[in-house]
């Protein structure tokens, strides 16, 4: 948010060590490291697997709209439908706050449609997991009704039914990663504002689960 743009920007203007995890620094040097997830690709898997499945109509639950992260998932996903030529008609886009309730709010919005999205892509398992316990209350058949990929794999993600597919982040790499990058920061005696940010970049991976499925027939 911009809010934490100005607080990290004043830390590092003061020489005061800073590490983020998926933060798009401004062109400033000084004594900041800097962890990027590259899911991009992950998420490109997860929409050719579930076109694969012979999914036509498609749904995003995305974050919130001020997060960064939440316009890169949401690009990515269009940007990988588009490859497979289809059509944006059926393509809908709902606005989410990461958190269970943003999923069943979701699910329900969709049952109201004449036509509603047989796969979901969700910004994150919470969603996901919401969403899916609020289809199973509405009567669907998960994932013979509904196909349903999170993003970050979470461990409930692996225990619910019907296990949830997901694109998964590494968080124990990206902690070292972090933890090391600060005490590397911290650990240095001197900082100057000629010092370039630190930047690493983590892999994500898809993880095929039990929540995706063959789409549902269509009746002629």
């Amino acid at each position: 948010t911009s809010l934490s743009d100005q607080f990290a920007l004043e830390l590092v203007r003061n020489q005061i060590p800073v590490v983020t995890l998926d933060w798009e620094p401004p062109a400033i040097n000084g004594p900041v490291g800097v962890v990027i997830s590259n899911f991009e690709m992950s998420i490109y898997a997860a929409v050719d697997h579930l076109v694969s499945l012979g999914h036509q109509r498609f749904a995003h639950v995305g974050g919130p709209t001020h997060l960064r992260t939440s316009h890169r998932k949401r690009n990515a996903f269009f940007n990988a439908l588009a490859t497979h030529n289809i059509d944006k008609e059926n393509i809908i886009v709902i606005d989410g706050n990461m958190n269970f309730e943003s999923g069943k709010a979701a699910l329900i919005q969709m049952m109201r449609m004449a036509a509603p999205p047989t796969a979901v892509f969700a910004a994150d398992d919470l969603t996901a997991i919401g969403l899916i316990g609020e289809a199973r209350k509405q009567g669907l058949q998960l994932p013979r009704d509904l196909s349903v990929i999170g993003f970050s794999d979470i461990p409930l993600a692996a225990q619910i039914s019907p296990a949830l597919t997901t694109v998964a982040l590494p968080r124990y790499t990206i902690g070292s990663i972090m933890m090391t990058m600060l005490l590397d920061l911290l650990s240095s005696s001197t900082h100057t504002q000629a010092e370039p940010p630190r930047i690493r970049h983590v892999e994500t991976q898809l993880l095929v689960r039990e929540s995706t499925a063959q789409a549902p027939q269509q009746p002629q």
